[in-house]
């Protein structure tokens, strides 16, 4: 008996995932699933323009909910600062994730459920 089999299914995914961080086998194809999920790099930024505000980024084990929830903050600001590089290149980005995700079957999905 491993030790992953007697924690709760998402406790055992975090587990595994932070095996696989260490360098250590992965036990499962979910396990190589979470190291090609994509993720985002920094947003370009134009030097004569101020810094937008903060927001939190969606983590890999967040829901497609709050993927979708960051996208449509991003429109928004988008709308309210067109030329702005970085709400359009954020939106891309989760475009990405989800259009990935969407290919995953849903037995070896390890993030949260929406």
């Amino acid at each position: 008996m491993t030790q992953s089999s007697v924690l709760s299914p998402q406790a055992a995914r975090r587990h595994r995932s932070i095996l696989t961080m260490e360098g250590l086998e992965t036990e499962t194809r979910q396990d190589t699933l979470y190291w090609q999920h994509p993720v985002m790099g920094p947003a370009p930024r134009l030097s004569d323009q101020s810094v937008m505000v903060l927001c939190k980024i969606p983590r890999l084990f967040d829901s497609n909910w709050v993927w979708m929830d960051f996208r449509a903050q991003m429109a928004e600001r988008a709308a309210m600062n067109p030329e702005h590089p970085g709400p359009r290149f954020y939106m891309e980005e989760v475009d990405k994730v989800l259009a990935w995700r969407a290919t995953v079957p849903e037995h070896l999905q390890f993030w949260e459920e929406d």
